[in-house]
């Protein structure tokens, strides 16, 4: 088995400086980031970011490995950066493990509401959807990432990639500690390393976007970390729709 890391698609959020490895094949910017956040854990002090989704005014849902260990975070919404809010105040979920990622998910309380064009919140699975596999069925991860691994200043840019939802019995086979609360999906596109904390979505009957899950972990890949099929691990929102409406405060549909 290989050695399970943070992350694949998504990147270690180290107290040293991040690691920017970068998408080596499609790196489009894509409009649909209206949901989208950059986190800037422990800003001026420990250079990392992480991605978030927007599920309510003041309200934006990430990995709790991005929340740990953090005090202060800045987070920007909008299609181009256009706001920058601040917060001290996340919960993480109560039984989130650091070793397996089990339950790895977080709210960051925003210290304001906000709102504006190129500003919106992603749907969430209504609660008739919790049995819901989603296996087989395209998806989108997307996040901020840099347009350079060598750049020295963080310009960052919305990129995106195509995956398909796997079965869980295939999951299993690739990962020892699969559960009901995850899932993972494979991509034969993405090449290395890339952005973090990504938001999975498919694209519902009634054409709405809505996430179903955030990128968490994947094994290491071969050495030389480029040309494999990647399968990555991804937080199952389905199973935590209770806990989210609590502790963000929102009703989702029925």
């Amino acid at each position: 088995m290989k050695t399970v890391i943070a992350l694949c698609i998504i990147l270690v959020v180290a107290a040293q400086a991040v690691d920017w490895r970068k998408i080596q094949s499609k790196r489009n910017a894509i409009s649909r980031g209206l949901f989208q956040a950059v986190i800037l854990i422990n800003p001026g002090r420990q250079n990392s970011i992480c991605g978030g989704s927007l599920i309510k005014n003041d309200k934006v849902l990430t990995a709790a490995h991005c929340c740990l260990g953090g005090t202060s975070f800045e987070i920007h919404l909008g299609t181009n950066n256009e706001k920058v809010v601040r917060s001290e105040r996340t919960t993480v979920h109560e039984h989130y493990n650091q070793s397996s990622y089990a339950n790895d998910i977080c709210i960051i309380h925003l210290d304001e509401e906000v709102s504006g064009e190129g500003i919106a919140t992603i749907r969430l699975p209504s609660r008739s959807r919790c049995s819901a596999t989603f296996e087989k069925r395209k998806a989108t991860v997307s996040g901020w990432g840099l347009t350079s691994k060598n750049e020295t200043t963080m310009k960052v840019e919305l990129m995106h990639a195509d995956v398909i939802i796997m079965h869980s019995d295939f999951c299993r086979k690739i990962y020892e500690q699969f559960t009901a609360e995850t899932l993972c999906a494979a991509s034969s596109s993405i090449e290395c390393f890339g952005d973090f904390a990504g938001q999975l979505t498919i694209t519902e009957s009634d054409g709405v976007e809505t996430q179903v899950g955030i990128a968490s972990h994947c094994p290491e890949p071969e050495e030389g970390g480029c040309g494999s099929r990647f399968l990555d691990v991804y937080t199952r929102i389905t199973e935590y729709l209770g806990w989210i409406e609590k502790w963000a405060g929102i009703l989702l549909c029925p």
